[in-house]
């Protein structure tokens, strides 16, 4: 970039806009699913409650994989609620030309790419082959689109950097390289 009037295009649209795309499909996305564990971990805690009053010896294993679901569904919720504060986050470093907001952004994808990794591995060597063949694929395509996104926030950081320490204002004319 030697000025800034050029800005990269990246399929359709300049890495502003994919940027923006991102923050808001992460939010609502997360939201979406938060709202959703949210319901099942309230579901399974009657349910388990309910397990819970019969004394029958039986029931310590049904309570077992109670507690095991609800830790679960509880992490699942966590990272939900994390990814919609990531994704309100990214879309303020964007919108207000935040590249820090960005660069934390960044970090968090990378860090959710390697915990994705950890677990498709773990949950891979707990099944079969074919599991395992099931868990990489998923995460080989994880790894695919989160490296388009952490690539195009990447792209948009810097236009934005760029931008700040030449003194340049947020309008600027697009051209497609």
């Amino acid at each position: 970039m030697e000025d800034s009037s050029q800005r990269i295009i990246i399929c359709c649209c300049g890495a502003g806009g994919w940027t923006k795309v991102i923050g808001w499909f992460q939010t609502v996305v997360n939201f979406s699913s938060a709202v959703i564990l949210f319901i099942f971990l309230t579901g399974l805690s009657v349910a388990s409650s309910a397990a819970n009053q019969s004394p029958h010896p039986d029931k310590i294993e049904q309570m077992r994989l109670y507690q095991l679901a609800t830790t679960a569904l509880f992490v699942y919720l966590m990272m939900a609620l994390i990814g919609v504060v990531m994704g309100v986050l990214l879309l303020k470093g964007s919108y207000g030309r935040k590249p820090a907001y960005l660069q934390a952004w960044i970090f968090f994808a990378v860090m959710h790419l390697v915990i994705s990794f950890m677990v498709s591995l773990a949950e891979g060597f707990a099944g079969t082959y074919t599991e395992f063949l099931k868990y990489i694929y998923v995460f080989i395509m994880s790894l695919l689109i989160q490296g388009f996104c952490i690539g195009v926030v990447g792209i948009h950081m810097k236009e934005i950097q760029f931008d700040q320490e030449r003194g340049f204002s947020r309008y600027h004319k697009t051209y497609a390289i």
